[in-house]
This record gives C-alpha cells, sequence and structure tokens, in this order.
C-alpha cells in the first residue's frame, strides 16, 4: 500500500510545477565529489591562459564566501563559455541541476546570461534537456555582501536516463562559481533519448564572407563628429585620402588602388551637449545627430572629400566610371530617456525616445536623412553601402534594451538594401550570437596593439584569434596604433604580428579586413611619407591587400653572399640571405676596419664601401633579426684591389722620379745649344778682334 501511495505521489510531483519536482530532486546531489572536465568554448590557451583559478571546487559542495573570491569560488575569465562535462559514475535518473553564481556588475563580474543542461549515457551523444535565460534569474541577495548578488538557478528537468551532465553556460568576463549539484536517484530504469546534439557552439569553420558585404574586402577606419579642440581629427581632406584609396609609390606617385571602403566612425561619440553617440555616456538631443550628418556631409570635408579624391586617383589610373569606394557610417545609440530629444517626425512637437520603438523610428529618420542628403551631393565616385553598429559586445552592460535593440536595428538596416557590420572587441560577448542577430559581417580585433595582457605571447594571441574567427565566422580588424606616430618599432611590432599571422593562414585571402589607424590622417598616412620602417609598413599593408606579402618560407632560399671583390673604393652590393617581404633588421658585430658597411631592410642587402687608397683583405660580420628575434648571422670577406686610377696616379708619380730617354735626349740637346752657343761668341770675338788690328 506504502508502494502505491509513493508511486502515485511521485507521478504527481512529476507533473506539477518546478517546484514541487524539485523537492524530489533535491534528495540526492549525484555529482557531490565526482570528477568533471571543463572545456573552453574559445580558444584562449596561449592568449588568456593565467587567468583563472580554483577550478576544483566545483562539486565538493562547499559555497564560496561572498566578500572573498578567493574562497570556494571558481573565476572563469572570457572565452565565450564554459561547459563542465560531470561522471556521476553510474546511470541514474537525473531530475534537476542547480547552479550558484556571483553578480557584480560594478566588477566586472556577470552571471551567466543562459545555461543550458545536457545529458548522456556514454560520454559521447548528449541530448539538451533544458535551457534556461538569465534575464530573469532566480535571485537572492545576500546580507553578508549588500554589493554582490547570488544568482541561484534551479533547472527542474523531465526525468532523464544519464550518467553524464554537461552544463554549459556563458561567461562576460569574469564568472564565479562555487557549486554544480545535480539531482536524481541512483540507476534508472528509463529508456535513454536519442535526439542527439551537439554540445554548445557548433563551429562554423570558416571566416566572414566578403561576398556578404557585396564584395568589400578592406575598409580603413576615418573619424568624424565633434572635436572642437583639435578638428583636424575629423575633419579628412582629399591630401589626408589620397594614400589610402590609391597607392602611392615611395617617389610619390599613385600606381595603384588601395582601400575599396571607408568607415566614418564617431570620435569617442562626443557631442556639443555633453551626451555621447555611442552605447556609453549620456542621452543625446537631435542637434547632435544633425552634427554628425553635417560632418559626414560637409562641403570640404569627409565624403566630398573622399569622393574628389576617389576621383583623382580613378582618373590617374584610368579605372573605369564605374569604380567607387564603398562607404560604411555609424549609426549613433539612441537612448531611452525622459529628456526631450527634438522634433525628428516633423510634426513641430519636440519627441522623447521613451521605448525601443522610439529608437528604432530615430534610427530610421537618420537612415532617412542620410538618403536625403547622399542624393542632394550627388557624389559620382562613392556607393553607400552600409552601416557600422556602435557596440563592441552585447551584454546589455550599459542598457538591458540593447538584446532588444541590437537586431532590430540590423533588421531597420536591412530594410534600406544595406548591410549592417559589427567590430567586437577580442573574445567579446556576444561573438557567438551575431549571425543570429543578423549582422552580414563581425570583425574582431585582436587588442594585441593595446592589451598588455595578450602581448605577452603576440603569435600565440593571434593563433588563438585565428581558431575563434573560424569557429565564429569572423573577420578581423587590422589595428596600427597612435603610438606608431612617434615608436614605429615599438607599436609596429605588434601590427607586424598581424601580419605575419594572417598571411600565414586564410585570414588574409578569405575574409574582411577593418584597419583601425587613430584619427585625423592616420598612421597609414604618416607611414606613406616616412622612410625606413615606418614606410615597410605602408608598403606591406599594401601587399597584404593585394594577397602578394610573402613569408620567408614561401620563398625558395637565397645564399647570402660572404666572399666579395671591389676595386678601389667603389661600392659593392650584396645580398644578406633574408627572403620574404617583412623587415630584417641587421647589427654589425664586427666593422670592417678600412670600410664603412650599410644595410638596405627594404632590399634585405648592404653595401660596403672601402677607404681610399686602401689595398688588402677587409672583413666584417653581421647579425640578422626578425621581430627582435635573432634568426642568423654572416661573416662577410672582401677583397679590395687598386682601381685603374689609383694604378695611374701610381706610374705618373714613378715616372716623375726616375729619368728616361726622352729625358737623355733633352739633355744632350741643350749641350749642343751650349756649345753653339760658345763657338758663335767665340767668332764674334774674333772677328771683333782681328777689325781692331786692321
Amino acid at each position: 500500500m506504502m508502494k502505491k501511495v509513493m508511486t502515485v505521489i511521485l507521478i504527481f510531483a512529476i507533473l506539477l510545477p518546478g517546484s514541487a519536482i524539485l523537492a524530489y530532486a533535491k534528495e540526492e546531489n549525484l555529482a557531490l565529489g565526482k570528477e568533471y572536465t571543463i572545456v573552453t568554448e574559445t580558444a584562449n590557451e596561449r592568449s588568456y591562459p593565467e587567468h583563472e583559478k580554483n577550478l576544483d571546487v566545483l562539486t565538493d559542495g562547499v559555497y564560496g564566501d561572498t566578500n572573498d573570491f578567493n574562497s570556494k569560488w571558481a573565476w572563469f575569465y572570457r572565452a565565450t563559455a564554459r561547459v563542465i562535462y560531470i561522471d556521476l559514475g553510474e546511470s541514474c535518473t537525473v531530475t534537476g541541476v542547480e547552479t550558484r553564481f556571483l553578480q557584480n556588475n560594478s566588477w566586472g563580474i556577470y552571471a551567466p546570461r543562459y545555461i543550458e543542461v545536457y545529458t548522456s549515457v556514454d560520454g559521447e551523444n548528449y541530448c539538451k534537456n533544458d535551457i534556461i535565460s538569465g534575464d530573469e534569474p532566480s535571485v537572492k541577495i545576500t546580507q553578508s555582501a549588500a554589493n554582490h548578488i547570488v544568482s541561484n538557478h534551479d533547472i527542474v528537468l523531465t526525468p532523464v536516463c544519464a550518467r553524464y551532465v554537461a552544463v554549459r553556460f556563458d561567461v562576460s568576463v569574469n564568472t564565479f562559481c562555487d557549486e554544480i549539484a545535480v539531482y536524481g536517484e541512483k540507476g534508472s530504469s528509463l529508456t535513454p533519448p536519442t535526439d542527439y546534439c551537439y554540445v554548445g557552439f557548433e563551429p562554423m569553420n570558416e571566416l566572414a564572407d566578403p561576398e556578404k558585404l557585396g564584395g568589400d574586402r578592406d575598409i580603413v577606419c576615418f573619424h568624424a563628429g565633434y572635436s572642437p579642440d583639435n578638428e583636424v581629427l575629423v575633419n579628412n581632406t582629399v591630401d589626408f585620402f589620397m594614400p589610402y584609396v590609391g597607392y602611392k609609390s615611395a617617389n610619390g606617385k599613385i600606381t595603384d588602388t588601395m582601400f575599396d571602403s571607408v568607415m566614418f566612425l564617431t570620435l569617442q561619440g562626443n557631442c556639443p551637449s555633453g551626451g555621447k553617440l555611442t552605447i556609453d555616456g549620456g542621452a543625446t538631443v537631435i542637434s547632435d545627430w544633425n552634427m554628425l550628418l553635417d560632418s559626414y556631409f560637409s562641403d570640404e570635408y569627409n565624403l566630398t572629400a573622399l569622393d574628389k579624391a576617389t576621383s583623382a586617383v580613378k582618373s590617374t589610373l584610368g579605372l573605369p566610371d564605374d569604380h567607387t569606394t564603398s562607404v560604411y557610417l555609424t549609426i549613433p545609440f539612441p537612448k531611452i530617456s525622459t529628456d526631450v530629444f527634438g522634433d525628428y517626425t516633423g510634426d513641430g512637437i519636440d519627441d522623447k525616445i521613451e521605448s525601443v520603438d522610439d529608437c528604432i523610428e530615430v534610427i530610421k529618420w537618420f537612415m532617412d536623412e542620410v538618403n536625403l542628403r547622399w542624393t542632394q551631393k550627388g557624389y559620382k565616385s562613392l556607393t553607400l553601402k552600409g552601416y557600422f553598429y556602435y557596440s563592441e559586445s552585447i551584454t546589455g552592460q550599459f542598457h538591458d534594451y540593447e538584446f532588444e535593440l541590437a537586431p532590430r536595428t540590423v533588421e531597420a538596416i536591412h530594410a534600406y538594401g544595406l548591410y549592417s557590420v559589427m567590430i567586437p572587441f577580442y573574445q567579446a560577448v556576444g561573438i557567438d550570437s551575431v549571425y543570429d542577430i543578423g549582422y552580414d559581417a563581425a570583425l574582431m580585433q585582436p587588442n594585441l596593439s593595446f592589451n598588455t595582457t595578450l602581448q605577452d605571447d603576440p603569435a600565440g594571441t593571434m593563433e588563438d584569434f585565428y581558431k575563434t574567427a573560424m569557429k565564429y565566422g569572423l573577420g578581423i580588424q587590422m589595428e596600427l596604433a597612435d603610438g606608431f606616430r612617434w615608436e614605429p618599432e615599438n607599436y609596429g611590432k605588434f601590427y607586424e604580428q598581424y601580419l605575419i599571422s594572417a598571411s600565414s593562414n586564410s585570414l588574409m585571402t578569405d575574409t574582411v579586413h577593418a584597419y583601425y589607424n587613430g584619427a585625423g590622417p592616420g598612421t597609414f598616412y604618416d607611414a606613406c611619407r616616412s622612410d625606413g620602417y615606418a614606410r615597410w609598413i605602408y608598403d606591406a599593408t599594401y601587399k597584404f591587400i593585394k594577397h602578394t606579402l610573402s613569408l620567408p618560407e614561401d620563398i625558395t632560399p637565397v645564399s647570402p653572399d660572404t666572399a666579395l671583390t671591389a676595386v678601389g673604393n667603389e661600392r659593392i652590393i650584396g645580398k644578406t640571405g633574408a627572403v620574404g617581404d617583412w623587415y630584417y633588421e641587421y647589427k654589425l658585430t664586427e666593422s670592417p676596419k678600412n670600410g664603412v658597411t650599410i644595410f638596405n631592410s627594404s632590399e634585405n642587402s648592404f653595401s660596403y664601401r672601402a677607404d681610399r687608397n686602401f689595398e688588402g683583405n677587409d672583413v666584417f660580420t653581421y647579425e640578422i633579426y626578425l621581430g627582435g628575434k635573432l634568426i642568423g648571422s654572416n661573416t662577410v670577406n672582401v677583397t679590395v684591389l687598386p682601381s685603374v686610377e689609383e694604378i695611374s696616379e701610381s706610374k705618373a708619380s714613378s715616372e716623375e722620379s726616375e729619368p728616361t730617354d726622352a729625358d737623355a735626349s733633352d739633355d744632350n740637346t741643350a749641350i749642343w745649344l751650349i756649345c753653339i752657343s760658345i763657338l758663335l761668341i767665340t767668332n764674334v770675338i774674333t772677328l771683333a778682334s782681328r777689325r781692331r788690328k786692321k
């Protein structure tokens, strides 16, 4: 009788809402003390290798102290999401999962937005059992930590036969979890499910396709907007644009095209009102948006200047009339506020932005204004291709309505027949959902040029970057920091790593590239007008765009010149043996004692000139560096022979010091002249003497 009663109670409990099932489910924590495996969803083995702690506390039954993050809290850092695979040790009837996370947004600690549960009987084939959203978690604020929120998630499952349970949750910057409990009972008579699925995000195994942007591949970023203290940062001239839309050779001539697209960003989103057009900062007013439009469509700068520059390059190169530069503009981020925004509906009444619907209407008004002004300008060499959504992640950190606004904004852009582009930072929250939102292309920043943590292993960071880009279908933003203007070798080495890594995999040829190079004319502009390493950066970028940048291992090795012959002090040229398009550095470890050696990094060669009048053997030794690393050393022996001029000078000197037949002939002639003179004088005296006697 008791067994029948318990069976009825069990059946009734299963049919009840979650709280009743949970009361049954919590009879035994099947995961207590069990082993588990943690899988990081995004590659971070070499980019963020040492930022996680206490990863062995998830099933020990001990809860962390909310005031002490170093207590029993497992600390996860970035890399999109984690999957915790727990082995229950035997087949069980699993009825629920409980998790406990910490949240303190001001400290960059975020509870998950979603938690997924998968089960398996063999550890290989998994079925998804449930998913909950963190938008409305069961949250309890502890009295011991008024600023910290403990987010408890009680996930009730339809009873399932399983030995293995996988719990997946997103990681937004920092995520702290102190326990994962699996409830149910050991043993199971249930039939295991067979609707298998992929655990987590299934890799796309491709990069952002340029065809999704109508074929645009290389988008260089400029700034427009408000900068009263330094207007040159947002007032881009024809001269600024010329070395971007056209490749300018070292002699200053335009010889080819370069970037095919220009994206206009807003300079930190600053506005005359004090608000910001970007996702952060205060609310803006309609005059701020009109200010940005005026900056875009200035009669002298920005779009007008870009149109003239493109026309000039088109004329110089003899390109067809339909050749244009693609343009992407930034859409400001509308902020819901009780403040008056302005009359964007045209009815003479000032409006407010009080809902997401209002946000979308303001965005449509802005795009209508862009279309109107674009038509009025009648640009001949520009094509409006799309808009940049000014948010580098999808977190809801600044505005919780972003999760609704982002997809609706993309939908509105598509309704105008234009493309939508996002540029998230490295491992940003939301990179696994950019195409669910609807973006046509997401181009992730490596951040190697700015994040000192990632600079510990630049090549490793870029290896993780490539794996991440391939998994989520992303492109790349190439970043040349402003500091390159003052310290080109220091800041350029990180951009150089972008070039090296991207050209060694498909990031150079198979995806879309954005290029960040500061505000104003930009660092590429300065590099084009420089020489040495800075100029090499510009030339290497051009080759990268044209897919001709070559790694040393792609080229047949060249033997260095180690034995040369010079005649006099003429300049001779030798090969260093370095190959490829990379910028090698050379250091003399033994200088020539009787001459001068100069290296040409752009040609991978050296020149030697002997001292004047030196004749004999000279020698020097040098080291070759690539990316600051020693890769080789060579010794060069030079035999210096006398020149034809020196031989002639020596002969002339010798002729002056020794008598010759010609000299003897001259002496004899002189003697004969003297003798004749004496005879003549004698004859004259004799004749005179005879006359006296007469």
